[in-house]
């Protein structure tokens, strides 16, 4: 009897300790692959993984390929990444040789255009010249009418209209320096070489500054820029860099606010982020541009005449590259609305 009942307890035992040691070896490989894969997630390591023929074997083989070939694809994007940044930085390059000439050139034309008197003078100088040396009273006479038909003569309208194409060219190399500074930022993000110098930034005296760099444009437009002071709000950052994100979208709200309107900012700060809200009394976003407003030279629907698409990118970079996060919506109440939030993790 005991002989008949050690038989299958003695089975169990073997098959318990079976199923425990299988168990323990497939919990084990489950570690392995959950290890390499954080490995390859988190620091980065290479693709090797050392190879086991046993049930798990199949899955390892689709693991590596599927790694191998994320690897590849990642390359692939960093070296399109910066090919494109290069490319960026050098049409920024060939677009500031011409501009610089073209400015000179404008400069020249402008001292031209600008001094009529000087031709004035010029003419009347050579009259007078020939009429000391002319004495004859008819010549005279003659030299004297000669100097009042070029006075009379109606080069007032042609000259206005010279300073007005120089005022136009002017403008339009103000179009592509700022185009070319444009490029220049964003190739230095894209390749990665912008060095960001980390300190503590104070919100309010970013938002202050900013706004100040936009005096001028808000006094043309009649628009007021109001920055309550609020409880003490910081961010570690770099201090240029987020003025110049703030200043973007200040500017945006500015030149879509009608005039005698007011662009409102406000800031908040918690233990997970800080808040910035830059906000307007104008008329919103259309609808269908708020999925492209942050795309390189998207011009939306109601974009300014001298914008070139660029500004509210180059301040998503921005925010980005210091932890942040930034959206624009429409007001329920009218209005476009910008928030930006620095996480402190």
């Amino acid at each position: 009897m005991t002989e008949l009942m050690a038989g299958p307890m003695i089975g169990g035992a073997l098959f318990l300790a079976v199923y425990f040691v299988a168990g323990r070896r497939r919990r084990r490989r489950i570690e392995e692959l959950t290890v390499y894969l954080e490995n390859v997630n988190v620091s980065g390591e290479g693709t090797i993984l050392q190879r086991k023929e046993d049930e798990f074997s199949l899955l390892e083989d689709e693991i590596y390929k599927t790694v191998t070939t994320l690897y590849r694809t990642r390359e692939t994007a960093l070296a399109a990444k910066e090919n494109y940044a290069e490319n960026l930085a050098n049409i920024a390059h060939q677009l500031k040789t011409p501009i610089t000439a073209a400015s000179v050139s404008l400069q020249l034309l402008q001292e031209q255009v600008e001094d009529p008197a000087g031709q004035h003078d010029t003419y009347y100088h050579e009259a007078a010249k020939r009429r000391t040396t002319q004495h004859d009273a008819t010549q005279n006479t003659a030299v004297q009418y000669n100097a009042v038909q070029y006075n009379a003569m109606p080069h007032s309208a042609t000259q206005h209209t010279a300073v007005q194409h120089c005022e136009n060219i002017r403008r339009q190399l103000e179009r592509l320096n700022t185009l070319e500074e444009a490029l220049l930022q964003l190739s230095r993000i894209d390749s990665g070489t912008l060095k960001l110098q980390y300190v503590q930034v104070d919100i309010f005296t970013a938002l202050t500054i900013a706004s100040d760099m936009l005096c001028e444009l808000a006094a043309e437009k009649k628009v007021t820029v109001a920055i309550p002071e609020g409880e003490c709000a910081t961010i570690r950052g770099d201090k240029d860099w987020t003025m110049e994100a703030f200043c973007n979208l200040m500017k945006n709200c500015v030149e879509h606010t009608p005039e005698g309107g007011t662009v409102f900012c406000e800031y908040s700060q918690n233990p997970l982020y800080t808040e910035v809200r830059i906000w307007d009394n104008g008329n919103g976003f259309a609808e269908e541009d708020l999925p492209y407003l942050f795309q390189r030279f998207y011009r939306g629907k109601n974009a300014s005449g001298t914008g070139i698409g660029i500004g509210l990118a180059l301040s998503k970079a921005i925010v980005e590259l210091q932890n942040g996060t930034i959206t624009a919506r429409n007001l329920h109440g009218g209005g476009a609305c910008f928030e930006i939030r620095f996480y402190s993790h």
